[in-house]
């Protein structure tokens, strides 16, 4: 009895944490953020290119700022989220150059990029699941097996409170599901 109430609760939990979770900007959110990959299936060690769109869906103009170049292909303030059957990984893109680095998005308007290949984009410039990696450290390849993988996007800058029309709230993405096999 008390296996099939525990095992109640968790698929009610589960099933209020996947509806809790949408596809659109949180209510308020000035902001859109999705990502799409170009396929559903990568071969190993393949190159994964990553769409990502910020969309103002407010009335008036919104900046995303950021605390510096990334080496790479992402953003300061983006986390990538991956998940596969090793677990779940956070990537942090950080600014490496000491600029200050911002992207204005018109109403209605949308700043959208295509990063070529995810793996070198988060293994360089990063913190994982919070932590810098030692320069001693091999370099993560976040997709250095054969599996079934989900990512989400989410950004929230590391310039904080900013003016508006400066974003300084936080926006995810939608989740999407891809698998890297042997081709």
């Amino acid at each position: 009895m008390r296996t099939l109430v525990c095992s109640a609760a968790v698929l009610l939990l589960g099933s209020l944490a996947v509806s809790a979770h949408h596809d659109d900007a949180p209510a308020g959110a000035p902001v859109r953020l999705e990502i799409a990959l170009d396929k559903a299936e990568y071969p190993f060690r393949g190159a994964i290119a990553l769409t990502v769109t910020y969309t103002n869906v407010s009335k008036g103009d919104v900046v995303l700022w950021a605390n510096g170049r990334a080496p790479g292909e992402g953003f300061p303030g983006e986390t990538f989220e991956i998940t596969s059957g090793a677990g779940r990984k956070t990537y942090t893109i950080v600014g490496v150059e000491p600029q200050v680095d911002k992207v204005t998005i018109k109403p209605g308007e949308s700043w959208k990029r295509t990063i070529k290949d995810l793996a070198p984009t988060l293994s360089t410039g990063v913190v994982i699941d919070s932590k810098a990696p030692r320069d001693t450290d091999a370099l993560p390849d976040p997709f250095g097996q054969l599996d079934d993988f989900t990512i989400r996007l989410s950004f929230q800058s590391a310039v904080k409170n900013q003016a508006k029309p400066a974003l300084n709230g936080r926006v995810e993405s939608n989740t999407l599901k891809f698998k890297v096999r042997l081709q």
